[in-house]
């Protein structure tokens, strides 16, 4: 686990000097992903490449990064975690290659140096790759099939620049700190940025499960190397089932690879509590276990929590966050967004609980709402997808509804009224914080908003393959799901909160070969009236009163901090004059925030994008 940051000339003669300044600006910007591990592509290179290195596995120096492959000339800067190592070294060995270290990051050479571009195909984790190919003159940059690891890359006079995160690219000084107002608008509609956009003009986000390939001669453009099959499978739904129950062990057990101590984050819901439980299956070694609770939270939550730590028999610790110590732990937080968000606070405060006893690497049960069907947040768009087919054949009653919209202003007839004329799935507006009539009323230049497409960029292809998967809703819901929602605001939180404390956050239900086999599965069998996510019970062995109680997790009582912590700085936000947004506005939310008819949604995602502007200079 670390953090990478690279260089490569691209239209300049290969002696072009590569400004020091600017690549150890952005080494130093990935500190906080660990401080050890540093080095540079050989000197006759057009690369250079960095890398912070969080030892998990192999500890020696023989395993430092970057890694020269010396029989292919090939180097290579990693971030992540490849589950099937061992066995890829297997083969591999078959083959006839000699392996050094017990690191993944030899296997990533061999493997590339045996199967060049395909090698991605063979590759079972999470990973962010920097790969400079020394025969073909050509840098590689891959990233694994659900996105878990972000890679950023901007192209900036006549040079590729690369980083783990934002804020290393806009420390090298190449690019200009510029606001992107595509991924401004897209901030505002969905409460983080979309990908591939971030908030400055230039700088995008590769994209899951594909890689990109440039040189001195062409700069490349993203493919895709994999690309999930969702054709329904056929077979009984009893072995249907179990293939779910063995995939899960699987996925899980080969997540808590390590060489130091595993832990995992418990909230006492489901998907923590089916994680912990395959990991005490898996191993009758230590397991630790965190939890973040609050002092008015409901006591039932804690006591569940502890209950699976008990019956898994895990080294549990809990830490209860005040008003008082969220507020001393608040600035650090922010500061840690390499892009902001509305969600996130959460899990750094357990990433922050789990790194202090020491643990490097962590479980997670991030994905098993889009995957297993947290049904509350699919009732939702489920209602919406009706409508919308109701409207395809009625377009008369798109009239009413957006005359209702406007005399009554609220964001939910807002989505409603839209459609009529939104292209893409009823889902996309479903989960949005912003409507479009919002964000224009909100803005200062109305133009940028109205004149942006970058839905299109963003949607356009995943509600394509979201609607030639068939007629299940419940699929095509999770698919966007975990293509949206879960990696522009969940991964991406559990990156940069998890490395703001030098911890790796693993994802096991993120599994790529778990997730083709849940997406295949029918949705029927992800939903009974006896309790939450059957078949992840079923397949976990969970008690049954895990799965009959509501719906819970890590979430923090922003409304209560907001209301009881943050009333001074966020007074002070909303009254200011801003270039961005209608002051008149702003303080109208404000003050409908203090009288209990602004939902603090609206008043935390300004809030913590004005905090990131300001502390990244974006104007």
């Amino acid at each position: 686990m670390c953090g990478i940051a690279g260089i490569l000339n691209t239209n300049l003669a290969a002696s072009e000097i590569i400004p020091e300044g600017a690549l150890s600006a952005m080494f130093d910007a990935l500190a906080h992903r660990d401080p050890n591990g540093t080095g540079a592509a050989g000197p006759n290179s057009p690369l250079r490449l960095e890398r912070r290195r969080l030892a998990i596995f192999d500890l020696s120096q023989a395993a430092d990064q970057p890694m020269t492959d010396r029989q292919h000339g090939d180097v290579l800067a990693f971030n992540g975690n490849i589950c099937n190592a061992k066995l890829l070294r297997q083969e591999l060995e078959t083959h006839g290659h000699v392996f050094q270290t017990q690191s993944d990051s030899e296997v990533i050479l061999k493997a590339y140096g045996h199967w060049q571009l395909d090698f991605l195909s063979h590759l079972r984790g999470i990973f962010a790759i920097a790969l400079w190919d020394g025969a073909k003159q050509r840098l590689l940059l891959a990233r694994d099939h659900l996105g878990v690891k972000p890679l950023y890359y901007a192209f900036a006079n006549g040079r590729l620049v690369f980083a783990s995160e934002v804020r290393a690219i806009l420390a090298s000084g190449l690019v200009r700190r510029e606001l992107d107002p595509a991924g401004l608008d897209s901030y505002l509609a969905y409460g983080s940025v979309q990908e591939p956009f971030t908030l400055v003009n230039g700088i995008r986000s590769l994209p899951a499960a594909s890689y990109l390939c440039c040189d001195q001669k062409s700069l490349g453009d993203a493919n895709a190397f994999w690309e999930p099959d969702l054709t329904h499978l056929s077979g009984s739904l009893s072995s249907l089932a179990d293939l779910a129950a063995d995939r899960l062990r699987n996925a899980v057990a080969m997540q808590m690879t390590s060489g130091d101590k595993i832990g995992a984050f418990l909230s006492g819901g489901v998907d923590s509590s089916a994680i912990v439980t395959l990991m005490r299956q898996a191993t009758t070694a230590d397991i630790h276990t965190f939890t973040v609770v609050f002092p008015d939270q409901c006591q039932n939550e804690r006591r569940q929590a502890a209950a699976t730590a008990e019956r898994c028999q895990t080294i549990h610790t809990e830490l209860e966050i005040t008003a008082e110590e969220m507020l001393r732990r608040l600035p650090k937080a922010l500061d840690d967004y390499d892009q902001p968000s509305i969600d996130g606070l959460n899990t750094w405060l357990v990433a922050a609980v789990a790194r202090e006893t020491g643990l490097k690497a962590a479980l997670s049960g991030i994905g098993g709402d889009e995957l297993f069907v947290g049904y509350d947040g699919f009732a939702r768009p489920l209602r919406l997808l009706r409508l919308q087919r109701l409207l395809q054949r009625l377009p008369g009653l798109a009239l009413p509804l957006r005359l209702a919209a406007r005399l009554h202003g609220r964001e939910a007839m807002h989505k409603v009224a839209a459609l009529a004329s939104w292209p893409y799935s009823a889902y996309f507006l479903n989960r949005q914080i912003f409507s479009k009539a919002t964000r224009l009323a909100m803005t200062m230049n109305r133009q940028t908003i109205l004149t942006q497409d970058w839905a299109a960029t963003a949607f356009r292809k995943l509600d394509a393959a979201a609607k030639a998967s068939g007629d299940d809703d419940i699929n095509r819901i999770s698919f966007l799901e975990l293509n949206t929602y879960m990696r522009s605001t969940l991964l991406r939180d559990a990156d940069q909160t998890g490395m703001a404390h030098g911890l790796e956050i693993r994802t096991p239900l993120l599994d790529h070969l778990l997730v083709e086999h849940i997406l295949r599965c029918p949705g029927q069998m992800k939903i009974s009236t006896h309790g939450q996510k059957p078949m992840l019970t079923a397949a976990t062995g969970l008690p049954r009163a895990i799965g009959q109680q509501p719906k819970r997790g890590f979430v923090l009582p922003y409304d209560q901090f907001l209301h009881d912590v943050w009333q001074e700085e966020l007074a002070e936000t909303f009254n200011q004059p801003t270039p961005l947004f209608a002051t008149q506005v702003l303080q109208d939310w404000w003050r409908g925030y203090q009288e209990g008819n602004t939902p603090w949604t609206r008043i935390w995602t300004v809030f913590t994008l004005l905090h990131w502007l300001k502390r990244h200079q974006i104007v």
